[in-house]
């Protein structure tokens, strides 16, 4: 695909949420530059599977794009460690593993919501059994 094509995948915002991108592109052996935002460094370890640079910093990252296309022994090295970081950390099964984790840390069954009648109204019963469903 165009990923596995591409010499370098580069990710300049200012504001990234996540960074899906980023994580395909590494999965696909594709060295990877994204800013220092958002989460984009729970994604990229600077120096060990990409290059992080500094959000609005043009200067920074056309250096990191001529270091990744002027020392391809370094730029090879960074997809390697790109692709078994997504392997390690970012498979499906890894991601629902953790999401479990989270939901039995914050026990969501102990949350209790209270009733709001104007958006979950009470439907109107017109004998008992039938309301409760017996009938």
């Amino acid at each position: 695909g165009i990923l596995k094509a591409s010499d370098v995948l580069v990710l300049p915002s200012l504001h990234e949420a996540f960074g899906l991108v980023l994580l395909e592109a590494m999965a696909s052996g594709t060295a990877v530059i994204g800013t220092n935002a958002g989460g984009v460094p729970d994604i990229i370890q600077d120096g060990v599977n990409g290059l992080l640079v500094p959000p609005g910093s043009s200067e920074a990252l056309a250096d990191a794009i001529e270091t990744l296309l002027r020392e391809p022994d370094k730029k090879r090295a960074l997809e390697q460690a790109a692709l078994a970081r997504v392997r390690e950390k970012f498979t499906a099964r890894k991601m629902a593993e953790e999401t479990m984790r989270v939901y039995q840390i914050t026990n969501f069954s102990s949350l209790s919501f209270p009733h709001t009648p104007s958006l979950c109204p009470t439907p109107p019963s017109s004998s008992g059994s039938a309301a409760r469903g017996n009938g």
